[in-house]
């Protein structure tokens, strides 16, 4: 053996056997990684679907406000219940028209005959067509 091979021979490390090295040991390789999904047929398509938000229920068996007569010492209490009615029911009464045939039903004597006298004035643009 010449002296030359002799240096190489002693510069070459020695092979290591698997999972060890000269400080420990040498963690596992990763794991290959997963499969792609199976491509069986036509790609699914998502549809994002959007939910309407719940339907409030409106209040049964609300008691209706006393009858107004036309005492003008009760004209206010009698709105305000009339009003109350409107805010708690919003779909019952949506419209003008509706708000004002549910109130002239509890107008009564002085009040009912004042309302009837002057309904053509009160009614909205679309109800008065022909009336004037």
């Amino acid at each position: 053996m010449d002296i030359d091979e002799e240096i190489r021979r002693h510069r070459t490390p020695l092979p290591l056997p698997q999972g060890r090295d000269i400080g420990g040991i040498i963690p596992p390789p990763p794991p290959p990684p997963p499969p792609p999904p199976p491509q069986d047929g036509p790609a699914t398509q998502v549809t994002q679907v959007t939910l309407a938000p719940p339907v409030k229920k409106e209040p049964r068996n609300l008691p209706h406000p006393p009858k107004f007569d036309g005492t003008s010492s009760r004209l206010e209490e009698f709105v305000q219940k009339v009003d109350n009615i409107f805010e708690r029911m919003p779909l019952s009464y949506s419209t003008t028209s509706e708000k004002m045939l549910y109130g002239s039903d509890l107008l009564t004597r002085r009040a009912d005959v004042w309302y009837r006298a002057n309904q053509h004035k009160r009614l909205p643009n679309e109800q008065t067509k022909g009336l004037e």
